[in-house]
């Protein structure tokens, strides 16, 4: 069993305004990956943060952590071609 680095953070009545709001930044990224270093997020990472969300959810939050790391190696804060999110399966 792998351990997962990230560690989620979120708890109580903030994990509830996390699910009714569906916001993937505040709720399921930042609080995950808030500590590390953008060079440093690996894929186990981004997979870690996906794997316990529902499908859709999932989804969803792939493609904005996707996008995101995209970002990052637009404004050069990460190598290119390097994006952690970019060969994990989406559930159809």
């Amino acid at each position: 069993m792998t351990t997962c680095r990230a560690a989620w953070r979120t708890r109580g009545s903030a994990l509830a305004r996390c699910r009714t709001t569906g916001g993937q930044a505040e709720c399921a990224v930042r609080p995950a990956l808030g500590a590390f270093k953008i060079a440093l997020v690996t894929r186990a990472d981004v997979k870690c943060i996906v794997a316990p969300r529902g499908r859709l959810q999932r989804n969803r939050t792939l493609a904005f952590v996707s996008r995101l790391f995209s970002t990052f190696e637009k404004w050069e804060r990460r190598e290119q071609h390097s994006n952690p999110a970019r060969f994990i399966e989406r559930d159809v």
